[in-house]
């Protein structure tokens, strides 16, 4: 039991820096059927203070997976000095979203279309519960990482 005097309800959102809010759109309304919950734009707002610099310009989309995992898709267009990182699944700081699908591997044909691409083929994977699963990461145009975990019937 903790002692702290606080407790966290659970995870409110993930959020992922884009280049082009409309591009990141395709992937993730487009393809992936998230829901838009909404949009908004930020220039030099006391609200962006939240990341530390207070001259940065900001569109974003809030979507909803279809079990209501929430993804902020965020384009800045200010600072001028913003940088990009694209780090390798194993580098310090690096994250990635896991996807539960159906269809690895036509939903892989589809994002690839979209500039997304397969770090290697899908492999075949033992959890430490026991059950089998397909995994595979794919990495966006902007350098963002998703996996897409399939369950095998075993």
């Amino acid at each position: 039991m903790s002692t702290h005097s606080f407790t966290i309800n659970n995870a409110n959102h993930t959020g992922i820096t884009v280049s082009s809010l409309a591009e990141s759109l395709k992937f993730w309304e487009g393809l992936l059927g998230c829901k838009i919950l909404y949009r908004n734009h930020m220039a030099m707002s006391p609200e962006l203070n939240v990341i530390g610099v207070t001259d940065a310009v900001m569109d974003n989309a809030m979507v909803a997976l279809p079990d209501g995992t929430r993804i902020e898709l965020l384009e800045y267009s200010a600072p001028a000095d913003r940088k990009v990182y694209k780090p390798r699944g194993c580098d310090v700081g690096s994250a990635h979203i896991a996807l539960d699908v159906k269809g690895t591997e036509a939903l892989i044909e589809e994002a690839t279309k979209l500039g997304w691409k397969a770090v290697d083929r899908p492999q075949r994977i033992r959890r430490g519960d026991g059950t089998y699963w397909t995994a595979i990461y794919m990495i966006g145009p902007d350098g963002e990482t998703i996996e897409l975990l399939e369950k095998l019937d075993e």
